[in-house]
């Protein structure tokens, strides 16, 4: 059921090989922000028009922290709500603003 629980909640992988391994996680290991920060450069650098499936781990990424709730749902209406092309960075930086510092530079 590994499956099911990465869909919803993938910040969970990031602890998976400490959990089996039974040590803790890296020191250098990124923040949120800085996870999410490096994922938008990816999309913005392949630009092959697969930006509805980029968006698809957004959504749970900050399940279940404060403003995960008011995350998803600003990005499903920046993403209904744009008309032609899409600015997937414009979309993830207005939902950002939903979440409170502290969930972003969680590690």
């Amino acid at each position: 059921m590994i499956g099911r629980e990465a869909f919803y909640n993938p910040w969970m992988l990031r602890e998976a090989d400490a959990r089996l391994h039974l040590k803790p996680p890296p020191p250098s290991a990124a923040t949120r922000g800085q996870l999410l920060a490096a994922y938008l450069d990816e999309v913005e650098r392949r630009g092959d028009g697969a930006e509805y499936l980029a968006m698809q781990p957004l959504l749970t990424l900050f399940a279940g922290e404060r403003g995960g709730k008011a995350w998803r749902r600003h990005l499903q209406e920046g993403w209904k709500g744009a008309k032609g092309e899409r600015d997937v960075r414009a979309i993830v930086e207005a939902a950002r603003e939903q979440l409170p510092p502290a969930v972003l530079e969680s590690g």
